[in-house]
């Protein structure tokens, strides 16, 4: 392809993905809205407690992330194995059971505290009931039900373990654990996609609302016939329609779909998560700018996304936004991306307040972790 023809290619993908960020922040709100007031896998509210800096006693304490695609600790991780993505929630939880005794003594309980990436019914710590599991997961629920607790605490039995689950969060609310600086929003861009946000404090009690952000979106969002694909693509079409647009896998293939669209089909089977993060952080080509396109689209829809959850918790003055999960870890030009983004977006609606991502590596995750389980336990 010539440089005038590449240029052109360019041109056209750049006026494709314009859209009238107006009018999406306004549906989008209005989603949220409905979300919190009439649906019952979104909007989830839970009562945690303000965590204090982490106390240490006679408890032993295991803190553990269950991702879209790993199971992680603060010292080991394993890659969660196809097969146990579907059949009996039993089987995947005693796995994961099994895993995590791996490297503790049987001879004194410890206490587990669980980041669980996926949709859940709490009203507290103590336990939580599965809503719906994406990213691959299609599990059947009998005996334990859909109870956590339940499940994680049969499998120790099941094993001989001395493990035992003291407390289980999904992943986006771990961030507002922060015993420190107690952040107002936290931004999960890993596999998925989620955010949080603290409502108000009553006697040394949080409301946090997992806000399920990937579950919004679905016929407001600015799509072109690449997202169309994508969806069609997908196992589950028009499932987790916000995710499709912001998570890095689907960048991937997005920037694919563009590029083969472009008659750059070798460039396209190059692509992959590691090249993507490489090119938008060193623009030198047709491929990096392709990808840097959609990875600017994707900054702006997420800073659409924090300004509706900043105004919805009704916080005036400027807000942290606790940042995690791999994407935010591999690439900090998409940080500063997301970051420019939400500037412009506050500058372009007259507002001055705009918050401030700040990244959150694993271990300061775990030691939210750690602080939950020792005030629940």
């Amino acid at each position: 392809m010539s440089g005038e023809n590449k240029g052109n290619a360019l041109s056209r993908l750049e006026e494709l993905l314009e859209y009238d960020c107006n009018v999406f922040i306004d549906a989008l709100l209005e989603q949220f809205k409905v979300g919190r007031n009439g649906r019952d896998d979104v909007m989830l509210q839970m009562r945690v407690p303000v965590c204090k800096a982490r106390r240490f006693d006679s408890k032993i304490i295991l803190t553990a992330d269950l991702g879209g695609t790993w199971l992680r600790t603060a010292r080991h991780s394993w890659l969660v194995p196809d097969h146990y993505r579907c059949g009996h929630a039993e089987v995947l939880f005693d796995w994961i059971v099994a895993r995590l005794s791996e490297h503790i003594s049987r001879q004194q309980e410890v206490l587990v505290a669980l980041a669980f990436s996926y949709p859940m019914r709490q009203a507290d710590a103590l336990d939580g009931l599965i809503v719906d599991m994406g990213k691959g997961y299609a599990l059947n629920f009998v005996g334990s039900g859909k109870s956590i607790a339940g499940l994680f605490n049969d499998a120790c039995v099941r094993l001989g373990s001395s493990l035992r689950l003291a407390a289980v969060v999904n992943d986006s609310i771990v961030a507002l654990l922060d015993p420190v600086k107690h952040p107002a929003i936290s931004l999960v861009m890993g596999t998925g996609c989620n955010c949080s946000f603290s409502d108000f404090c009553n006697e040394g009690q949080v409301i946090a609302t997992n806000v399920e952000l990937s579950l919004f979106g679905r016929g407001i969002m600015p799509a072109t016939s690449f997202d169309r694909s994508l969806d069609l693509e997908s196992s589950r079409p028009g499932f987790q329609t916000f995710e499709q647009f912001v998570a890095c896998r689907h960048l991937v293939r997005l920037s694919q779909l563009a590029l083969v669209a472009a008659g750059l089909n070798s460039e396209a089977i190059a692509l992959n998560v590691d090249t993507f993060v490489q090119h938008i952080a060193h623009q030198t080509d047709i491929v990096a700018n392709v990808c840097m396109l959609f990875a600017r689209r994707a900054a702006r829809i997420l800073a659409a996304a924090m300004l509706c959850v900043h105004d919805l918790q009704g916080n005036e003055s400027g807000a942290i936004i606790a940042c995690s999960g791999s994407f935010f870890g591999r690439s900090q030009r998409f940080l500063q991306l997301c970051q420019e983004e939400l500037d412009a977006l506050y500058t372009h609606r007259g507002r001055s307040n705009a918050p401030r991502y700040e990244f959150r590596s694993e271990q300061e995750l775990h030691r939210g972790l750690e602080s939950l389980a020792a005030a629940v336990s």
